[in-house]
């Protein structure tokens, strides 16, 4: 082991940050800025549906229980805003998926394009 260091010189340990652009395509950035835009679009559809939510609970509370004909609408509401919650999620979170693999695969096939 002491032989094979006796040929060798030792260099300087510092490491260089690199200023080099990046490797990612202008379609692969505005991929990314859709992605971040629909992330956001989910988020802000969770909060609607959620403010909805709650607003339906405060009042369904708000009513005595003995006034069933009063209760009885906003419960259909409530369960119906639910619904309507659940299935757009449901959209965004398969549409924020698909825009993944999209995503994926161009970059995928833009490393392999430099890669050749």
């Amino acid at each position: 082991m002491q032989t094979a260091h006796r040929f060798m010189e030792s260099l300087e340990s510092r490491t260089l940050l690199s200023a080099t652009p990046s490797p990612l395509s202008a379609a692969v950035m505005a991929d990314r800025l859709q992605v971040r835009a629909d992330l956001l679009q989910f988020k802000s559809d969770a909060a609607s549906c959620m403010a909805t939510m709650l607003k339906d609970v405060t009042a369904i509370k708000a009513d005595h229980p003995s006034n069933l004909t009063a209760v009885k609408p906003l419960v259909k509401q409530f369960h119906t805003d639910v619904a309507h919650l659940r299935s757009t999620l449901l959209s965004d979170r398969l549409t924020e998926r698909a825009n993944v693999l999209h995503d994926e695969s161009v970059i995928v096939a833009e490393l392999r394009k430099k890669v050749r």
